[in-house]
Formats: structure tokens, C-alpha cells, sequence
């Protein structure tokens, strides 16, 4: 059944209550909010942070009070700002009994005022925490029992088994024959619950609780969010659930819910170790992000351009409509699509001002997506292999900076010599395909000459008029980093240097206080202008992570320095 929004409707499963659902649009600044009426007790499922929202759900629970007095049960999902601000803030009778429900531990965080797990660090404004006192502590060491003095609503207390452990059920009685079920599903929060009723499923933030943008936040624990999605799983099973309401976002039905549990349990498996995401890193993440953005604009930019050079070739081809095979599969529409939506989000995030972690957020969802895109197979052949390797190590990175876990391709060691040569012979060889190497009958076959002259134009060195001299120290260059971080750094150099004009690039090693240093100058002078300042201290970002720096010395070039790798 699907939940339509701002419109009372029938609870599946339930004779005689009601629901009222307010859908907002998905931020991290406000919540989904429910209504349920019943004969017994009006519930107001996490009312938000809205004052728009504030005043329409207590203009809907006036109008039922006015027809029946009856007690007001405000129950939270979990403490977070976005889903418990208002909940004090319902503009009803003065004789109305509102009883807010809350998790224990949720319960401690709002009356001490802990800014940390109710989610108001991560805004920058002064967020004001709810100030409705808790009434019900659920899932507690308090004692289970009527609610309201008039032993209207009664509160109790149960425990299942099922194959993640023991799972926590309590439940509110709404009326002599229905209840609503509250059942613990800890790992967005500690004070995460689920709400059943009848054939509806209020699952909080617990759907985005693997998000590489939100796992890591104050409270978030991996081992118990697993647990609960299995415990999730298992209450699908055995319970007649259809439809699933989420803390933001529209509603699911059940099957589509359970694929999305599965994908985040899949996809989560390597979060168990994610940091502790603070403001501090957030704030951190918000500057290396800019950074990212620059760069991966550059690179994609590039990409972009040499996808429709190479179709504007082909077009000029008379092999044009054997390559329109090789080329059917590359929907250029999309992948276009997809960059000017990457390049309007890079726009905007100069220019917003809202809360750090929702841009931290959406550069996890832009960075994924163009992940997908540099990871199918639908680019093989058609960009340079280095070009598309640079720009997914760059948004791994980023994700790993998330995750507050090692950075990819941060650790290990390289003889700085021999990468300099390799990356230098790699440019020299100026493309991946030669035709004398190819066999007759290869290239007499239309299609298999058309794969070959596709690979021959996409790989077309962007630095062929460029003269490179090498000057290695004859010393020992083993240095603590991977061959592709530099590899990526010293391409990224050597193309702006040759962007700005310059045709004659000298290279040299050297060693200076127990650091290898790679310097890169030329006859000509060299301007930094072409790089803009964000793009040079994301590679001096990078270098950082592993101990090293990049300097640039005006008009005479840059220098990389790396620690020297302990002899073993």
C-alpha cells in the first residue's frame, strides 16, 4: 500500500486508527513527520525541526482534540536535532497531556543537553535542543506501566529471540484492542527505534545509517547497526509489515526495503573502523572537499573533451560506421549529463551556506556516482588509462577521508628514480597501440581495425611537443610513497606546467635532511596561475598525509619532498 502524503488515511492492518504524513524533502535540517489518531491517544512521530511543519501538525492535533480529548503522545525515532527539535514546541490547549517517549539513553542526551549525540554540533547556527521533558524512558531500568494517570495508554514490555540475539519490543496501547510496537534497533544512534503499526514500519534514519557521509557520526556503532538489520530482517519475516516509512524520503514497500538493508550491509563492510566523524573533521572535510571538487573538475573536463574529440574523429572517418559500433554502447548524453550536474554542485558549494555535513554528504553521492562511471566498462578503451586512474584514486581518497580510514594508496614505499623513468617512458611511448605490432588479419577486419584506431585516438599523449631531461641522484631514492600517489602528482604537475606553454621540463632527484627531493624547473619560466590554489594544496594535502610537501619556488618551478623509507 502506498502512503500518500497530507491526507488522513486508514493504518493497514489497523480497524480504527488513522495516519497523517508530512514527506519532506530529504535534508539532514528536518524530518519526515506522522500523525496517528486513535480513540485513545494522538501520536506525533518525530515532529522535526521545521516551524512550518510545528504548525501544521498542532493545527491537526487541535482539530482532534477538539472533537475528543484524549492524551498526545510524542515518540522519537531517536534523539537527533532534525527529527526532536520541535517536539516541545506544539502549540496545543493548555490542559493537553503531551507525553514524550523517547530510548533511555536518547532521553539523557536531550535533558543534559549533550550537543554531540542530539546532532546540533553539525549545524551552523545555535540549534536549540528540545525542551519537552521525557515522560517514558523506552528500552530503560525504568519500570513498565500505565502511561497516563488515567490508565488510558497502557506501556508495556517484551523480549523476542531471533537469530541475532535478543531483540527488545515495547509497546503503547492505543485503543482497547490496538497497540502500537516500539522495538530497539540501535546503530544511527544509540537511542534508535523502530515503530510498528499495523502493517506500517517507521524506520528513523536507520536506511542511511551506512552512508559513507553519516556512519562515523556521534553514537553511530557499526556492530550494533548490523545486528539491528538483521533483527530488521527477521521482523519482515515475522510480522505482517508492507509498507516502510523512513525519517526522510517516501515511502517503501517492504521488498524494496529489504534489498536496501542487504545492499548496506554489503556495502558497509568496510566502515567497521570508521573514525568518530567530529565537527573538526567535518570542517576538515569541507576544505579538502573544495580542494577535490577543483581537481576532479579538471580531470573530468579533460575526460570530457577527449570523449568528444574522439567522436569527432571518427565522424571523419570513412571507418565511421564500423566505430559507431565500438562507440554504441558510450551514451555521451549521460556521461555529459553527469559532469555538468558534477560541475553545478561544484558551483553551489562555493556560494551555500547551509550545515558542512550536508556538503560532505553530496560530495559522497557525486564522487560515488562518477566512481560508477569511471568503473564501468563503458569508458574501456576510449580515455586515457592514467587520466581515468588519477581522477578514481582522487574520489577514493575523498571517500576514505570519510570513512576516517588510511587513505588510498597513502602507505607503502617507491624507489623514486625508477617511477620518474617509468612515468617519462610511459609519456615517450605517446600511445598504447602500435599498428605494425597488430596481425594482418586484425586489421583487415573492419571492426577489429575500428577497436584498434579508437584505442589509437584516446590515447593521444597530451604532452608529445614536450622535451623532458632527467638528472637522477646517484643515491639511493626509496621514499615512503606509492608509485601511484606520485605518479598522479608529478602527471598532474607536469600537465599544468605544459599547459601554461612551456616545451622543455627538467626533472631532478636529490637528497636533503633525510628527504628525497624531486625537483621540476625548466629553461622557461614556470607560473603557477594554471593550477588556482586550491588544485596545488590538494597535492600538498596528499603529500602531507604521508609526511612529504610541495613547494613552489616563483618562476622557477616546484619541488615534491618525501621522507626517505627506513632501511630495513
Amino acid at each position: 500500500m502506498s502512503i500518500e502524503s497530507n491526507v488522513w488515511q486508514s493504518v493497514p492492518g489497523m480497524s480504527t486508527v488513522e495516519i497523517y504524513a508530512i514527506v519532506t524533502r530529504p535534508s539532514i535540517t528536518s524530518s519526515n513527520g506522522y500523525v496517528l489518531r486513535s480513540s485513545h491517544a494522538i501520536v506525533v512521530i518525530d515532529p522535526g525541526a521545521s516551524t512550518h511543519q510545528t504548525q501544521l501538525l498542532s493545527e491537526l492535533v487541535r482539530a482532534e482534540l477538539a472533537v475528543k480529548s484524549r492524551p498526545v503522545l510524542v515518540v522519537l525515532s531517536h534523539c537527533h536535532q532534525d527529527h526532536s527539535q520541535e517536539a516541545g514546541n506544539l502549540s496545543l490547549p493548555p490542559d493537553t497531556e503531551v507525553i514524550l517517549c523517547i530510548e533511555g539513553t536518547g532521553a539523557d542526551a536531550l535533558v543534559r543537553g549533550d550537543r554531540e549525540l542530539t546532532f546540533c554540533c553539525y549545524y551552523p547556527w545555535h540549534a536549540k535542543i528540545c525542551s519537552l521533558r521525557p515522560s517514558v524512558r523506552l528500552f530503560s531500568d525504568e519500570p513498565v506501566g500505565a502511561v497516563d494517570a488515567a490508565g488510558r495508554v497502557i506501556h508495556g514490555a517484551d523480549t523476542l529471540e531471533t537469530p541475532g540475539g535478543r531483540f527488545a519490543r515495547e509497546w503503547l496501547q492505543l485503543s482497547d484492542t490496538e497497540r502500537i510496537e516500539l522495538y530497539h534497533t540501535p546503530g544511527h544512534s544509540d537511542c534508535s527505534i523502530t515503530i510498528k503499526a499495523g502493517e506500517l514500519l517507521f524506520l528513523g534514519d536507520v536506511p542511511f545509517a551506512a552512508n559513507p557521509g553519516l556512519c562515523g557520526i556521534y553514537g553511530w556503532n557499526h556492530v550494533e547497526l548490523m545486528r539491528s538489520i538483521q533483527n530488521l530482517e527477521w521482523l519482515f519475516d515475522h510480522s505482517n509489515v508492507s509498507t516502510c516509512l523512513p525519517g526522510h524520503g517516501f515511502a517503501q514497500p517492504t521488498d524494496m526495503m529489504r534489498g536496501n538493508l542487504r545492499a548496506m550491509v554489503e556495502e558497509s563492510a568496510g566502515l567497521s573502523n570508521t573514525g568518530t566523524l567530529s565537527t573538526e573533521r567535518v570542517t576538515s572535510l569541507k576544505l579538502h572537499l573544495g580542494e577535490v571538487l577543483e581537481e576532479a573538475s579538471y580531470l573530468f573536463t579533460v575526460i570530457s573533451g577527449q570523449l568528444y574529440s574522439l567522436s569527432f574523429h571518427l565522424a571523419e572517418l570513412e571507418e565511421a560506421a564500423a566505430c559507431q559500433e565500438v562507440l554504441a554502447a558510450l551514451d555521451f548524453d549521460k556521461v555529459e549529463q553527469l559532469l555538468m550536474d558534477f560541475r553545478r554542485f561544484a558551483r553551489d558549494f562555493k556560494a551555500a551556506e547551509t550545515p558542512d555535513l550536508t556538503f560532505v554528504m553530496k560530495g559522497v553521492q557525486v564522487t560515488s556516482r562518477l566512481l560508477k562511471l569511471l568503473g564501468g566498462s563503458s569508458l574501456d578503451g576510449l580515455i586515457d588509462v592514467s587520466l581515468s586512474g588519477r581522477a578514481r584514486r582522487l574520489l577514493e581518497d575523498f571517500l576514505a577521508m570519510v570513512r576516517g580510514l588510511q587513505f588510498a594508496g597513502a602507505d607503502g614505499s617507491g624507489e623514486i628514480n625508477t617511477i620518474v623513468r617509468s612515468l617519462l617512458a610511459r609519456i615517450a611511448a605517446g600511445r598504447a597501440d602500435d599498428l605494425d605490432s597488430v596481425p594482418d588479419e586484425e586489421i583487415e577486419d573492419p571492426v577489429s581495425f575500428a577497436r584498434i584506431l579508437v584505442r589509437r585516438l584516446a590515447n593521444r599523449s597530451l604532452l608529445e611537443s614536450v622535451r623532458f631531461d632527467f638528472e637522477p641522484t646517484d643515491a639511493a631514492t626509496t621514499a615512503m610513497v606509492s608509485e601511484e600517489r606520485l605518479d598522479d602528482t608529478l602527471l598532474c604537475l607536469i600537465e599544468g606546467v605544459a599547459g601554461s606553454g612551456v616545451r622543455h621540463i627538467r626533472l631532478q632527484t636529490l637528497l636533503r635532511e633525510r628527504m628525497v627531493v624531486l625537483r621540476l624547473s625548466s629553461p622557461q619560466a614556470i607560473s603557477d596561475q594554471g593550477f588556482g590554489p586550491r588544485r596545488l594544496a590538494l597535492y600538498n594535502r596528499t603529500l602531507s598525509w604521508i609526511g612529504g610537501e610541495l613547494t613552489y619556488q616563483p618562476g622557477q618551478g616546484f619541488e615534491v619532498s618525501i621522507p626517505m623509507a627506513c632501511a630495513t
